[in-house]
């Protein structure tokens, strides 16, 4: 009989603490409810925010200057690239920072575009060459046929 007492009295703090919890996260509820209504209400009075100058979206000019500053920064001095968006934080205080994956993807595209302008102009001039001294040969190879008869 005691062993139903104490089982009833646990079951009925059971209860106790799952009806306090509820009435807790019913006030939460309510507490969130409120503060999402204020924030609609304070968003519909705020103007929009690319109209603003404190806008979180980034120029076309600013971007492509933050770019070649980045790489001019890697291809002039001899730091890692983990470095260069700590480097655009101290020279420039509000604006966007890349990360630096960017940075190493920038440069390597900048490399690649030197190797393949390089590599296409001495291809061309190559070809150029070739083409010029067999025409130099065969003027030559048809001068001394010429001469010959």
């Amino acid at each position: 009989m005691l062993a139903l007492q104490e089982k009833a009295s646990a079951r009925a703090e059971e209860i106790r603490e799952r009806r306090k919890s509820e009435k807790r996260l019913k006030t939460r509820i309510e507490e969130l409810k409120a503060e999402l209504k204020q924030l609609k209400n304070s968003s519909e009075t705020e103007p929009s925010p690319t109209s603003s100058k404190n806008s979180k979206i980034i120029e076309l000019r600013e971007a492509s200057e933050t770019r070649a500053l980045s790489v001019l920064i890697i291809l002039s001095t001899m730091i890692p690239f983990r470095a260069v968006p700590k480097i655009l934080n101290i020279l420039t205080r509000d604006g966007w920072i890349p990360h630096f994956t960017s940075v190493l993807n920038w440069t390597m595209r900048v490399g690649l575009a030197k190797l393949e302008a390089s590599w296409k102009s001495s291809l061309s001039l190559d070809c150029h060459n070739g083409l010029f001294s067999r025409h130099r040969q065969e003027q030559s190879a048809s001068s001394v046929k010429s001469s010959a008869n």
